[in-house]
């Protein structure tokens, strides 16, 4: 299990599957299921936009091997041979995001609720229900940003009911949808509680940003509005005199509660993180300046804070963009969809702040610049001594 201060993340670009476990079994009192409320944070993101493989699910489990499960639409959690037997007491809160014939999936974007395989009782394209108007609104589950699943079961009527709203928004009055099964015929005692990443040939990042599980009564609200802000070009809006605004927080803390199971973390979207943050779960406006540096270059490039390199491996754009400054071509970075058309002085400036706010001395201190707009010697070599101990 991921410890306070981290993100959990169940996939990353080399492994396919991933799993994370709350330490403590589930307890049923007389080997009947309570009724239960779940609530979790997620963020999915694909490496190709709009495309994805496979998915990740909240499951109930009677152990943790799940050694012989396979990956890609099998979730991690079942195979040809076990998907669907009664015997697997296994209840799964899917989200979808690869469509499979093979399971009746009813597209490729969908939440669903399963029981001992892969064939959902009951699923619905992801989305929520607006609650003046009645419409329905589309969310793409792997369009990277983080949105917010409510489960709750009740014991007496066995009805299951799932909502769907993008973080931020308040809980949809109208769920997503309800279903009924008796999960007193399904689970055993003990059970676990986990989560499961799965891809299959496209790389795909699952992470769960935060989650809240209660038995016989709600789940611990997740809290988002005090912790730093992830910074990335789809989030900042303009207002009216052109400034920027942020449009989403990105990030989520679950806060202990007694004795409800859960867990506390402090999460932000890949990139955007500080090393210092990662380290202690600390944020501090240090750590925000180390995200709008990040910010600054994504924007400039035109490219996410984690790229593909020409290996087809995970890159940091902050590496890519130095390696530019010290081989004398930065200007090489600047996003091509510009055609040159740009002020290289201006552009050079924006890179070369993005550099210095990624390094932890400079952010500390008062950024600096030449009448010509560009950095001073001084902060030139802190932020090549940062950086693999190289000198611009």
């Amino acid at each position: 299990m991921v410890q306070p201060g981290r993100l959990l993340q169940l996939t990353n670009s080399s492994d396919i599957i991933g799993y994370a476990f709350h330490r403590a079994p589930l307890h049923f009192r007389g080997g009947t299921v309570q009724s239960f409320s779940l609530s979790f944070v997620f963020a999915v993101q694909s490496e190709f936009d709009k495309e994805s493989s496979g998915g990740m699910a909240f499951f109930i489990a009677p152990g943790r091997n799940f050694s012989g499960a396979m990956p890609g639409s099998f979730l991690g959690l079942f195979n040809a041979s076990t998907n669907g037997r009664p015997d697997n007491h296994i209840f799964v809160v899917e989200l979808d995001t690869f469509g499979n014939g093979e399971f009746k999936d009813i597209d490729s974007n969908h939440v669903g609720i399963d029981i001992n395989g892969l064939i959902s009782i009951e699923s619905h394209t992801a989305g929520f229900y607006d609650d003046d108007t009645g419409s329905f609104t589309n969310l793409s589950l792997n369009s990277g940003d983080p949105m917010q699943l409510w489960v709750e079961y009740d014991a007496q009527t066995t009805q299951i009911v799932s909502t769907l709203a993008p973080l931020g928004a308040a809980k949809p009055r109208r769920p997503l949808f309800t279903t009924t099964a008796n999960l007193s015929d399904v689970l055993q005692n003990p059970s676990f509680l986990g989560f499961s990443g799965s891809s299959g040939s496209l790389s795909t990042l699952y992470s769960v940003l935060g989650w809240s599980f209660a038995m016989d009564g709600p789940a611990p609200a997740i809290n988002i509005t005090n912790l730093p802000k992830d910074i990335k070009a789809s989030n900042v809006l303009l207002d009216g005199e052109m400034n920027g605004r942020l449009g989403d927080f990105g990030l989520a803390r679950l806060y202990d509660h007694g004795t409800d199971l859960q867990t506390t973390h402090v999460v932000g979207t890949l990139g955007y993180l500080a090393p210092e943050l990662l380290r202690s779960g600390k944020a501090s406006p240090l750590t925000d300046v180390f995200a709008f540096g990040t910010f600054l270059l994504e924007v400039a490039c035109g490219q996410r804070p984690i790229k593909q390199d020409n290996e087809d491996k995970d890159a940091m754009l902050v590496d890519w963009v130095l390696e530019h400054w010290h081989n004398g071509t930065l200007l090489q970075t600047v996003d091509t969809k510009l055609q040159c058309n740009y002020e290289k002085d201006e552009a050079s400036m924006v890179l070369k702040l993005g550099l210095l706010t990624n390094d932890p001395r400079m952010r500390e201190s008062r950024l600096h610049r030449n009448p010509s707009g560009t950095a001073t010697d001084s902060n030139r070599a802190a932020a090549g001594n940062n950086h693999r101990g190289r000198r611009p």
